[in-house]
C-alpha cells in the first residue's frame, strides 16, 4: 500500500522525528540591545490573531505536513557574561511562549501544541548566532500528543539571521553588527529575522544509558534462569 503524504494534510500514527522552522514572516525581528543596565531581547512582528510575536511556517518531517509557528514574549530576557562567545539567557521572570499548528489557526486545529520556552544560551561570533532553548509542552493533540505530551520538556534551537548596516534583510550580510559589539557597547543595537530552526521530541537515552538498561535486562534474565533452575 503507498501513502501519498500531501502538505497540510495531518497523517495520524506516523512517529515525527523533528519540526523544523522555517524563516519568520517580513518585519518580524529578534532584537538584541544594550540599554546601559544591560543587553535585553525582545522580538517585533505581529502575531496572526494579533499581538506582538514571531510567525513563520514549520515542516513535521517524516509525517510530511507543514503548519504555522508562533513566539510571543512578555517581559525581558537579558544575556550574561559570556565565555567563548556564548552568552548565558537569564530570563527574569519573562514568558516565552511557543505555539505550533497545523490548519488555518490555533483555536481552530485539532493537531497543535505548545507551551512556555526557557530560552538556555545564545552562541554568537557570526551573523548567524544560535538561540538553545527548552519548550515544556503546556498543551498537545492529534499527531503531536505522543511525541510532545502535556508536561514535556523538549530541546530546540533557532537561528537568527542579523540584518545588515545598510540594505535589506536577507542573506548572512558581511556588513553587520554582532551581539559581541552590542553587549559592549553602551546604545548599540542589532536585529535579524528567526531564519530556521528545530524543534525535536524527548531527548533519546545516552549510549551509557542503554548499556546500563540492557545490562540490567541481563541480570534480570539471570535471576529468573537460577530460581527456575532451583
Amino acid at each position: 500500500m503507498v501513502i501519498l503524504l500531501m502538505p497540510g494534510i495531518a497523517v495520524a500514527g506516523v512517529p515525527i522525528t523533528q519540526i523544523t522552522l522555517g524563516p519568520s514572516q517580513s518585519g518580524d525581528a529578534v532584537v538584541f540591545t544594550n540599554t546601559g543596565s544591560g543587553t535585553q531581547i525582545s522580538i517585533t512582528g505581529t502575531l496572526p490573531g494579533g499581538g506582538v510575536g514571531l510567525t513563520g511556517n514549520g515542516y513535521v518531517e517524516t509525517v510530511g505536513t507543514q503548519g504555522t509557528y508562533t513566539f510571543a514574549l512578555s517581559g525581558t530576557p537579558t544575556l550574561g557574561s559570556p565565555t567563548n562567545n556564548v552568552y548565558p539567557v537569564l530570563m527574569n521572570g519573562s514568558t516565552l511562549t511557543f505555539e505550533y499548528y497545523v490548519g488555518s489557526s490555533w483555536s481552530t486545529s485539532t493537531n497543535e501544541f505548545g507551551g512556555t520556552v526557557t530560552l538556555t544560551t545564545v552562541s554568537d561570533g557570526s551573523a548567524t548566532p544560535q538561540l538553545d532553548a527548552i519548550l515544556t509542552v503546556t498543551s498537545s493533540s492529534g499527531i503531536f500528543s505522543s511525541e510532545w505530551p502535556t508536561g514535556q520538556t523538549s530541546n530546540m534551537d533557532f537561528t537568527v539571521n542579523l540584518c545588515p548596516t545598510s540594505g535589506t534583510c536577507g542573506t548572512p550580510p558581511s556588513n553587520y553588527t554582532s551581539i559581541d559589539s552590542v553587549y559592549l557597547s553602551e546604545g548599540g543595537s542589532t536585529s535579524g529575522f528567526l531564519s530556521s530552526g528545530e524543534l525535536l521530541p524527548s531527548p533519546v537515552p545516552e549510549p551509557a544509558g542503554i548499556a546500563l538498561l540492557g545490562s540490567g535486562l541481563i541480570l534480570t534474565g539471570s535471576l529468573v534462569k537460577t530460581r527456575w533452575r532451583k
